[in-house]
């Protein structure tokens, strides 16, 4: 019941993909939103991938990540074992 409510408050039905695409966390740049800290779920057919020198301001970003070089984050040994396709640059 708690699932269908928040689906029905994102309109996720709504959304050219529906449910039928794959939702992420998402940590939210401080700067960009307030209180500080935030993490939101996100339909894949929303994300972009931006690649640029201003790194993200999040609380959390050092358990995820343990650097960031050339435009993108270096994600830790746990993400690289929990995500290896990704880990090596391929999608899966």
């Amino acid at each position: 019941m708690l699932v269908l409510l928040l689906l029905q408050a994102m309109r996720v039905d709504s959304l050219p993909l529906g449910r039928n695409q794959p939702f992420y966390h998402v940590l939210v740049d401080d700067r960009d939103r307030s209180p500080p800290g935030s993490v939101t779920y996100v339909a894949q057919e929303n994300i972009a991938t931006v690649r640029g020198q201003t790194q993200v301001e999040h609380p959390l970003i050092d358990d995820y990540f343990k650097g960031f070089e050339d435009g993108q984050y270096v994600p830790t040994e746990r993400m690289r074992e929990q995500y290896p396709q990704r880990a090596q640059g391929t999608e899966g």
